[in-house]
């Protein structure tokens, strides 16, 4: 009979994304406030209960350690080099996150000392190997906005075309003006009265990783290779 392999920990992390006051595409990080990688910035994450699915655990971690609860998540892929946790063998699946403005204040609890958003192109060195899950997270993002309602989650509930355009050229749209009106074409959305001179739409309470009517070419291939 062959020995039993080591004990192996599965874990779930998120890096959660929003257009920030800025403009720019932000993530949300977490300092460790205990070892491994004591004081350093990571994804907010954590280990998978025995009762637990994966999604849920993802999502559970990153409202205990940052308070936010966003507006969709969707999986990016799994990351498991033997030696990339010191305390031991261990598997995290991925996933990316889309925060609302108004419902992306963060806060840090649980094992984490402090939670904050930073711009992704300004990022601090980051523990594990959480570094290698930016790029393949963002460009799995960038591809899911071209098929799916999720660019929709880092708007706020009713917003303009002009809004949904901005959100586009933080995410590295070519042409965003142009995207923003294709994407409100194959999402169906239909026009909202508002007491604005731009027409508003609504997608706050539709399910965002459901398919768009037809895909929408949003971003240049550099953009999708990350």
């Amino acid at each position: 009979m062959s020995p039993l392999p080591p004990l192996m920990r599965v874990a779930a992390d998120t890096l959660a994304v929003r257009v920030g006051p800025q403009g720019r595409l932000e993530a949300l990080l977490v300092r460790r406030a205990n070892e491994p990688f004591r004081g350093m910035w990571a994804i907010p994450g954590g280990f998978v209960e025995l009762d637990e699915d994966l999604p849920d655990a993802a999502a559970r971690e990153l409202a205990e350690e940052t308070s936010v609860r966003p507006a969709a998540m969707d999986q990016v892929g799994a990351w498991g080099r033997p030696g990339r946790d010191p305390r031991g063998r261990t598997v995290t699946a991925v996933y990316v996150a889309v925060a609302r403005p108004r419902q992306d204040r963060a806060r840090a609890g649980d094992d984490a000392a402090e939670a904050a958003w930073h711009p992704l192109t300004a990022l601090p060195p980051l523990s594990f190997d959480h570094a290698t899950v930016i790029s393949p997270a963002l460009a799995h993002l960038r591809h899911r906005c071209e098929m799916t309602h999720l660019v929709f989650g880092l708007l706020a509930a009713t917003f303009s075309e002009r809004k949904l355009a901005a959100a586009l050229t933080a995410l590295g749209s070519g042409a965003p003006r142009e995207d923003a009106r294709r994407l409100v074409e194959a999402a169906d959305l239909e026009a909202r009265d508002g007491r604005s001179d731009e027409t508003l739409y609504s997608a706050g309470s539709e399910d965002l990783t459901r398919p768009l009517r037809g895909r929408v070419c949003i971003f240049p291939m550099e953009h999708e290779a990350g």
